[in-house]
């Protein structure tokens, strides 16, 4: 036993490596298991009854791949796709976002509300407990016994061991105990990180980051921001700013920011930003392709400029080569800063391949040693799945970790939480 490590924590530790490896490597038989965890066998099948006692790893069959000479075939064991779940929360800049995801990140259900300006939780609070009624009817389950935790993803800087949101565009929300409000009015525990970081958070656990050591993750969208993941953990810093490029200033003289400074770059590259830009374009007038496709500015999106630049609307064009250019030395600067193994870039709405190169050319005449640099890959998605995926996955990476508590009362009822 490890020094300093008390029995329950050794339990916990042990469940949480042989619930990792299932998860990894599922299906898989006990015997792999332990195998490839150092664990002895009958370590590996008490923790595995606890596991399936509650719900958390089933049986899936018998392993029919490998020919024996004797004995029966080893039973696999795969991560299950019903009870427990985690509920999935993205309070985004227009809509609120409820979802019932299970641990294979597999989407079972969603509710929508949009977001009134100058919103405050109270007022979210009733929605939120509305769509989790609705899911519960809808799937017939119960959400205290069914559901492990909540996870949630917001704008802004959050701190995501207490539970803070330290900034945010809104300023009624600065410094707001985001995570202790929502567990007093939701009565689970939750997990809450900025919406960033949580996107390069499912990376990491399911998607292109999944067996990378070292990788930067770029998001833009209304927000621009950026994660980098180390051994599948996001890389915080004192204050939680790692990653914050979207605040770097790239033209002091430039327009003011939502945080208040001149010339950032989420200020030249958003999606709200192109928006505007092209609004202004419609509205003086211009000659441009956009007025074959609609009939207001409002119906301007970013997925309608990329559409307009593709068919040949050189302002439209112009834009995404500014945007490309910018996002190029940006990249660069991650890369010649935190030396990551690979960068995963996730633009909202359509990439144009056009801009991707541009970004792909700027960034390699800006990066230290461009013949060896890594490679920039963009990580086509359905942005709306995308958040609902990173704000389940905070809650589900402490589904996996040695806070995970299996508990078995005088009635022989197993019950499963998350400790603090």
């Amino acid at each position: 036993m490890s020094k300093g490590m008390n029995h329950n924590s050794l339990k916990r530790l042990n469940r949480s490596i042989i619930l990792n490896k299932i998860f990894e490597k599922q299906p898989v038989s006990r015997k792999d298991v332990a195998l490839q965890t150092g664990l002895t066998p009958g370590v590996v099948s008490r923790f595995v009854g606890e596991l399936i006692s509650c719900g958390i790893v089933r049986e899936i069959g018998v392993d029919t791949s490998q020919k024996r000479s004797g004995g029966p075939n080893p039973i696999l064991l795969s991560i299950n796709s019903g009870a427990p779940y985690i509920i999935s929360i993205n309070i985004g800049v227009k809509i609120l976002m409820i979802s019932l995801v299970n641990l294979q990140a597999k989407i079972i259900d969603n509710e929508f509300h949009q977001i009134e300006e100058n919103w405050e939780f109270e007022s979210l609070i009733t929605n939120i407990k509305k769509s989790m009624k609705n899911i519960e009817s809808k799937q017939n389950i119960n959400i205290s016994r069914d559901v492990l935790a909540i996870g949630v993803s917001i704008g802004g800087i959050v701190h995501s061991e207490n539970g803070i949101i330290v900034w945010h565009n809104l300023k009624s929300l600065r410094n707001y105990p985001i995570k202790t409000f929502l567990e007093q009015n939701l009565g689970l525990p939750v997990f809450i990180d900025n919406i960033v970081q949580a996107m390069a958070l499912a990376e990491a656990w399911f998607g292109k980051g999944k067996d990378v050591d070292k990788f930067a993750f770029v998001y833009v969208g209304s927000i621009v921001g950026s994660a980098i993941v180390i051994d599948g953990k996001i890389l915080n810093g004192k204050r939680n700013l790692v990653g914050q490029i979207g605040h770097n200033i790239i033209d002091i003289n430039g327009p003011v920011c939502s945080c208040g400074h001149n010339g950032c770059l989420e200020i030249f590259t958003s999606s709200l930003a192109l928006v505007k830009e092209a609004k202004n374009l419609f509205i003086s007038g211009e000659n441009s392709l956009l007025k074959n496709y609609i009939e207001s500015s409002e119906q301007i999106t970013i997925d309608l400029i990329v559409k307009a630049a593709d068919a040949g609307d050189s302002e439209c064009l112009q834009m995404l080569v500014r945007r490309g250019e910018h996002l190029g030395k940006a990249i660069a600067g991650i890369v010649n800063l935190f030396d990551p193994s690979l960068v995963i870039l996730a633009l909202e709405g359509n990439f144009s391949e056009s801009e991707f190169k541009i970004i792909n050319r700027v960034y390699k005449e800006h990066v230290i040693y461009p013949d060896s640099s890594p490679a920039v890959i963009k990580r086509d998605h359905n942005i709306g799945e995308s958040l609902i995926i990173a704000a389940a996955s905070l809650a589900i990476q402490q589904v996996f970790s040695p806070k995970l508590s299996i508990e078995e009362n005088i009635n022989d009822e197993v019950t499963v939480s998350l400790r603090k």
